[in-house]
C-alpha cells in the first residue's frame, strides 16, 4: 500500500525500519500485542490527515525493482572489476598468479555435476581442464 501514498502500521523491527519513516509514512508499534496494535491505531487516528500521500509515494520509489536492479549490477560489476584487477596486480607481481585466480583463458569455463558421478562437465570445448567436485 505505501507506493499507493497510504501510511503504514508497522511493527517495529526488521524491514520495516528501513522502509517506515516514523510519523512520515506511517508508525510503529513496539510491542507485539493487542495493546500495542490499538496503541499504535489510536496515535494514527489523531494524525491521519497529516500524511502527505506524495511524500509515502517518494519514500517507496527508493525500494523499486528498477533500483534494486540497477544497484545490484553496479555492485557486482564493481567487484567483479576488482576481483580481475588484482588478479592482474598479482600476476604483475608474483610467481603465483594462478593461486585463487582464472587465467584470462578461462574465464568462460562453466562446470556443473553430472548426475551420476562426482565429475563435473566443462562447457569448453576441446578443454583439458576437469572440475572435481565431491558430492
Amino acid at each position: 500500500m505505501i507506493h499507493c501514498g497510504t501510511p503504514v502500521i508497522a511493527y517495529g523491527k526488521g524491514g520495516a525500519l528501513e522502509t517506515v519513516i516514523e510519523n512520515e509514512t506511517g508508525l510503529f508499534f513496539y510491542e507485539q500485542s493487542l495493546k500495542g496494535v490499538v496503541d499504535a491505531v489510536r496515535r494514527f487516528e489523531t494524525i491521519r490527515d497529516g500524511f502527505d500521500p506524495h511524500t509515502i509515494r517518494r519514500n517507496a520509489l527508493r525500494f523499486s525493482k528498477e533500483r534494486f536492479h540497477r544497484e545490484f549490477n553496479s555492485f557486482v560489476d564493481k567487484a567483479i572489476s576488482k576481483h580481475f584487477e588484482t588478479a592482474h596486480q598479482r600476476r604483475d607481481n608474483s610467481d603465483s598468479y594462478r593461486e585463487g585466480f582464472l587465467q584470462p583463458e578461462e574465464r568462460h569455463v562453466f562446470c556443473w555435476l553430472s548426475p551420476d558421478s562426482s565429475k563435473a562437465e566443462t562447457n569448453s570445448p576441446g578443454s583439458d581442464h576437469e572440475c572435481m567436485i565431491s558430492k
